[in-house]
């Protein structure tokens, strides 16, 4: 993840007021050109835009340098987030929403641009949409975002954002549904159904309980398993009938006193009796696809010694009797991935034993049924109810209950699966206020300063390695935070090291070196250098070297400029392509011009909405018919910074005739993302959709493996120089590059 994905992570575009019911109701957008400054001589308020805190703007936000009009909006920010935003309490009947307006930045360090964010009817996001790789400082230009309207939407927020140093002016918005003036399209309000209206257990759970028995242990995980199979497969909970937290909330004190298994199975056979009864289906039985790539195990049902005869014939008639054709709880997003619908994220769940079991039974649900990797788990994902219940139930605060929620979510060995609060990814509550302004590398199995952001407040130098942490060895530090890490690989726990080793509550840190010199280290608020400490290795801009190589840098790369940077490079006999960072979804832009024709590069794996938990292969397809496709030499760079979207792209590329993958092994983390909420406020997300080769051979936790492996030094980072560049420039001009061409195939 680059810094535009880490963003997202770090809240640092996470707006930091409350929900959509706070905001003055309106039913349109106002004030687009910001011409308008108040509504009379005594009140400076800028009408009906607020800034990140809610508060309203006031003329002090505005700038007489103006697209055309008098003025425009002005966001200066010295490090921090600076947002505006408008919000209405009403959707819109159609497909897409537009959001454009004309944007100059001037010294924007890390990123500008414009936001769209909708809720549902009880102010809970559930979709968010940015512009992204808006750097520096630019001209008056015209950009423009989308966003597909969701259905459950009930409100709509839009505004713009500087996150990092600098200043943008923002002019004249327009904001479209499917092409047509907004205040044309014609207003849209989710009908609410009972599953909507079941509010009992929306400020406690009405259960909390200290200590847990191995037997409650027991019959907690069976009802875990039980609950979620009737969420995602009775018909009546598919058309919205049921809230199946309450539903939870209702059942669990019964398990929860059954003196033995019997009793439990018993309790939960009566609660699925009092639901709505599931017709037989005959003769519009669903029927399994035959082109399934994962099969869910659904055996289990038929397990009338653990769950006992009537149960398990109740489950089994529920999944054999099933036909939906759409979900109140899931969905599909723009790329078929699973989108999570209608779950609450309540209040404080570190204080209610009940909210908190319903964290656990929700992930492990949402994972069972929607996550393609999860068979590639360390720990059988089967298992994990018993093994978390007890922690669930005795976390009594909020460190606790972070800790809990950290390690059940790196249980999916998945790099996506991180947990975020309401600072994004700092959990300071689990890992400390503070933050040493210092940017750490795990190079050659030992930690070095790769870049020391505050040199003048201590002594460490680029390339010192670091041995100990308060006089605990960085190992043992290590072994701590490992459990918490959402990683699919060792590189990639690691790479998410690098910003918990020197996170901590104390004003300082002494760090020994290898060379037995101890460093004081003052800390300082994690939110002054979070971003910087997250920083991936900078990369150069697109330029040519020595007049015949070109050289892309796809983290900056947008598909808009992809054809006329191809024609400049056209004729050169060599590309260096660097995907060591986030691309900007310019892969299949790119690949038009690197091969004669369309070609499948990868299967994807995707859910079957009518059996949660079945998986179907498709071929992802990508190129053009092109006569003329570029035919040089391509390296392309990538390393642990290589995620997901990024390693997806490697997949691609690497499949041009000329083109080979140098570097070290990638994070392992392919596949869309489904996020979801958690209760206590935090959210979370998983690999939705399983990325295969062409093969069908596993990438996920693999990550793409390099054609020719070259890692960083010690010593390269304290000469700053970049080894994979120079190596890739002399593998360009060397035999050994036809050879490994000619082999690749075997390793595709």
């Amino acid at each position: 993840m680059n810094v535009t994905g880490r963003l997202i992570a770090c809240g640092l575009l996470t707006l930091s007021f409350s929900t959509v019911a706070d905001i003055d109701e309106q039913i349109e957008f106002e004030q687009l050109d910001f011409e308008l400054v108040s509504l009379s001589e005594t009140d400076t308020r800028v009408v009906r835009w607020r800034d990140e805190q809610g508060q309203p703007l006031t003329a002090a936000h505005l700038s007489p340098k103006a697209h055309q009009g008098k003025q425009a909006l002005l966001l200066k920010s010295d490090g921090e987030k600076r947002n505006f935003i408008q919000s209405i309490e009403t959707s819109f009947v159609g497909e897409t929403l537009n959001l454009s307006g004309y944007i100059r930045t001037q010294d924007i360090s890390q990123l500008a641009g414009l936001m769209i964010q909708q809720f549902d009817f009880r102010g809970n996001a559930i979709g968010f949409e940015f512009l992204k790789g808006l750097t520096g400082s630019t001209d008056w230009q015209q950009y423009q975002i989308s966003t597909a309207l969701n259905e459950n939407t009930s409100s709509i927020r839009i505004g713009g954002f500087v996150v990092g140093a600098g200043q943008a002016w923002f002019d004249d918005l327009s904001v479209t549904v499917d092409g047509q003036d907004i205040a044309l399209a014609k207003p849209y309000k989710p009908t609410l159904l009972a599953a909507d209206t079941d509010t009992e257990f929306h400020s406690s759970s009405q259960i909390n309980f200290d200590n847990v028995s191995q037997l409650q242990i027991d019959n907690l995980s069976k009802l875990a398993q039980v609950w979620g199979l009737v969420k995602y497969y009775h018909n009546a909970v598919a058309a919205g009938e049921y809230n199946m937290d309450a539903e939870l909330f209702r059942v669990m004190p019964a398990v929860l006193s059954a003196t033995n298994a019997d009793q439990a199975n018993q309790h939960m056979s009566d609660w699925l009796a009092k639901m709505t009864k599931v017709e037989a289906c005959q003769p519009s039985c669903v029927k399994r696809d035959t082109n399934v790539a994962l099969r869910i195990d659904l055996s289990w049902i038929n397990d009338s010694a653990r769950f006992g005869t009537k149960l398990s014939q109740q489950l089994q008639h529920i999944v054999a009797n099933r036909r939906f054709e759409s979900h109140y709880y899931f969905g599909f997003n723009s790329s078929m991935g699973v989108a999570v619908n209608n779950e609450l994220s309540y209040g404080q769940a570190h204080q209610d034993t009940g909210y908190r079991l319903l964290a656990l039974f929700r992930v492990w649900n949402l994972v069972n049924y929607f996550a393609p990797y999860k068979s590639l788990t360390t720990s059988p994902w089967q298992q994990v109810p018993q093994k978390f219940i007890g922690q669930f139930v005795a976390a009594k605060d909020k460190k606790q209950y972070e800790q809990a929620l950290s390690e059940l979510l790196s249980q999916l060995d998945d790099g996506h699966a991180y947990l975020m609060g309401d600072r994004g990814n700092q959990l300071v509550d689990l890992f400390g206020e503070q933050l040493a302004p210092v940017k750490l590398q795990y190079l050659e199995g030992q930690w070095v300063v790769s870049a020391n952001l505050q040199p003048n407040t201590n002594e460490l130098q680029v390339g010192d390695v670091i041995t100990h942490i308060d006089g605990k060895s960085v190992k043992a530090v290590e072994q701590e935070l490992w459990p918490l890490l959402a990683a699919s690989n060792d590189v990639s726990r690691y790479y998410a090291l690098q910003s918990r080793l020197l996170q901590t509550d104390k004003p300082q840190l002494t760090l020994t070196l290898a060379s037995k010199k101890a460093v004081t280290v003052a800390t300082v608020p994690i939110a002054e250098v979070y971003l910087q400490v997250l920083q991936p290795i900078a990369l150069a801009e697109h330029h040519v070297i020595d007049g015949k190589v070109g050289y892309i840098n796809m983290t900056t790369l947008k598909p808009e400029d992809v054809a006329p940077l191809m024609q400049q490079y056209q004729q050169l006999p060599q590309l260096i392509i660097d995907l060591r960072g986030y691309p900007l979804g310019s892969v299949w832009t790119l690949a038009e011009h690197l091969f004669a024709k369309p070609k499948v590069i990868a299967k994807a794996q995707y859910t079957n909405i009518n059996t949660p938990g079945d998986f179907m292969l498709q071929d992802v397809e990508v190129g053009i018919d092109n006569p003329n496709p570029y035919r040089g030499r391509i390296v392309l760079l990538a390393n642990e910074e290589s995620v997901s979207q990024s390693e997806f792209s490697l997949m691609v590329l690497r499949q041009a005739p000329n083109a080979l993958v140098m570097g070290s092994q990638t994070a392992g983390s392919d596949g869309d993302v489904s996020q979801f909420s958690i209760p206590g406020g935090y959210q979370s997300q998983f690999s939705g959709i399983g990325i295969l080769t062409p093969n069908e051979q596993q990438t996920q936790r693999l990550g793409i493996v390099a054609d020719v492996e070259v890692t960083t030094t010690v010593e390269a980072v304290k000469a700053g120089k970049d080894e994979q560049i120079e190596q890739a420039l002399i593998l360009l001009n060397s035999d050994k590059f036809e050879r490994l061409v000619s082999s690749k195939s075997a390793r595709l």
